[in-house]
């Protein structure tokens, strides 16, 4: 007689065990060594243990986090956006979308189809039911349409879906249609999809305005673990300030080189520690035509204000060692941005207990509010705090790095995520 197979679930019944409830995270932009979505992966398996996991990834991912339960297409989110512009867009924007679609042989029916397909088959194929969970921590509107796409079909036997957004943007651009977008999905509520945002000041702007029910708060850690002392892994005598990631417009990084040039200024003539900036971008980037094209003249400089330039694509390892060898980080980033969206740098900085110099208005002010930050808005009050900063001795401000981190922590322990209901809390 052929021998009968056991499914993973009956094999722990046998062995006395109640089965795993099953956690199926969602993010398209999985990717190595890119940003913090990788950092998601290990941060949701550590708050929920009592769930197993598996991964609903893009069409770019490498397996890098092992195999993939299910890929979004390629083509996936460019025809999701087509729809949104074929219903919410302009006469003109509307005309082109439909022609786009049509070229593509899109179905027109279902605006969610794109990604809720996907959604739909990889819970099938999981067997996901209602006491197991869906986690999209990088959502958009493009997500959250699928998922309530998803929910509708779903039915009774939906698992719980819960969202995280980021940023103000929610992946739309064209901001006449993302209103309408999120006017649209508060419209269509579903019961089993719960919606979240990292900062409070994003769900407090949702609330406002749309009336979306949604909770802020929901921090995941990113790259860095507590570190045992501040002082332990000081690299030589300079003040170490870091800019960390690729250069991007709204992260203020055409600022970065007007802010070097002001420190230099502002050094010589109050006298300061030699500072290093610790710079991550490609080559091209500090190139003749890159963003930080006026930073050569610090690379090998000798006198008390120095650039030290590292690649933008390394390796988590390579990543936390680079980031704890620096005394602070520097955000200068642009408040439309994020005055509502939060930043990853900030919490690993946070957990890190480095010093945060960051544009005044930014978002996550729970997280800057501790003595551990320092606000400004000009170049030259960015250089004014940096020269304090090299100044002041570790010890003046060792308390409220451990007030901001002991903060951290509370919240993570204190998780929104853990109170949605059964099908979170683990065993």
């Amino acid at each position: 007689m052929p021998q009968e197979t056991v499914s993973p679930a009956q094999e722990e019944r046998i062995a006395g065990l109640a089965p795993k409830r099953k956690m199926l995270i969602v993010e398209r932009k999985l990717a190595g060594n890119r940003g913090h979505h990788h950092t998601q992966v290990p941060a949701l398996s550590a708050l929920l243990p009592g769930h197993s996991v598996h991964l609903l990834a893009g069409a770019s991912y490498d397996g890098f986090l092992g195999e993939a339960a299910g890929r979004f297409g390629e083509d996936a989110t460019r025809l999701a956006r087509f729809h949104a512009r074929a219903r919410h867009g302009s006469t003109g924007q509307r005309v082109v979308a439909w022609a786009k679609l049509a070229a593509a042989k899109a179905p027109f029916g279902r605006p969610a189809a794109f990604m809720g397909d996907t959604l739909y088959e990889t819970s099938r194929k999981l067997g996901l039911g209602r006491d197991d969970l869906i986690i999209i921590p990088t959502a958009e509107l493009d997500t959250l349409e699928a998922a309530l796409d998803f929910a509708g079909r779903m039915g009774s036997g939906v698992p719980l879906v819960s969202l995280r957004f980021l940023g103000g943007d929610f992946g739309e651009p064209d901001e006449e249609i993302r209103r309408q977008r999120l006017k649209a999905a508060c419209e269509a509520r579903a019961d089993r999809v719960v919606l979240y945002s990292e900062t409070e000041e994003l769900a407090a702007y949702l609330r406002t305005e749309f009336g979306w029910d949604i909770r802020g708060g929901f921090y995941l850690p990113c790259s860095i673990a507590p570190a045992p002392s501040i002082f332990s892994e000081k690299a030589g005598d300079a003040y170490r300030i870091g800019i960390f990631g690729p250069p991007r417009r709204e992260k203020g990084s055409g600022r970065v080189a007007g802010i070097v040039e002001a420190t230099e200024r502002v050094a010589r003539a109050e006298g300061s520690p030699r500072i290093e900036f610790v710079i991550q971008g490609a080559d091209a980037d500090f190139g003749d035509a890159g963003v930080y094209r006026g930073l050569v003249r610090f690379e090998a400089a000798g006198g008390g204000v120095a650039v030290e330039k590292h690649g933008d694509r390394i390796s988590p390892e390579a990543f936390v060692a680079l980031f704890r060898s620096v005394d602070a980080v520097l955000l200068p980033y642009d408040i439309s941005v994020y005055g509502l969206q939060g930043s990853g740098v900030v919490q690993d900085a946070v957990a890190g207990r480095k010093l945060i110099i960051h544009s005044a208005g930014m978002a996550m002010a729970n997280l800057l509010d501790h003595g551990n930050a320092r606000s400004a808005v000009t170049d030259e009050d960015f250089a004014r705090e940096i020269v304090k900063a090299a100044h002041a001795a570790p010890q003046e401000t060792a308390a409220a790095m451990e007030n901001a981190l002991a903060y951290l922590q509370e919240r993570l322990r204190e998780h929104p995520l853990l109170a949605a209901g059964p099908s979170t809390s683990g065993g």
